[in-house]
């Protein structure tokens, strides 16, 4: 997607942070040392959906960190996907950056 002159990166996590745990902070510390996470991701239509790492999607959003995509297509193309893939984009988180 582009925003005037920019490009922007949109990738759907697989859930929210779970809040109850100490994780989201562990992660967050921990990426703060390491630097960017690396996601691996199912492209379609010009989005990008996690198959891991929701906490780290999470946590590199905070700290303004793009995430390093691993970028796969999906397993099959069929018309009868595309009521799936718009009901997980209305149901499950996104975070986006600017390139």
């Amino acid at each position: 997607m582009k925003l005037g002159d920019k490009n922007i990166l949109r990738v759907f996590a697989k859930h929210d942070p779970y809040w109850n745990t100490t994780q989201p902070s562990k992660v967050i510390n921990e990426m703060e040392e390491l630097g960017p996470p690396t996601i691996n991701v199912v492209a379609y239509r010009g989005d990008y959906f996690a198959t891991e790492g929701s906490h780290r999607l999470f946590a590199a959003w905070l700290l303004e960190l793009v995430p390093n995509l691993i970028i796969s297509d999906p397993e099959r193309f069929d018309q009868s996907d595309e009521e799936f893939w718009e009901t997980v984009k209305e149901r499950i988180p996104h975070y986006s950056w600017l390139l």
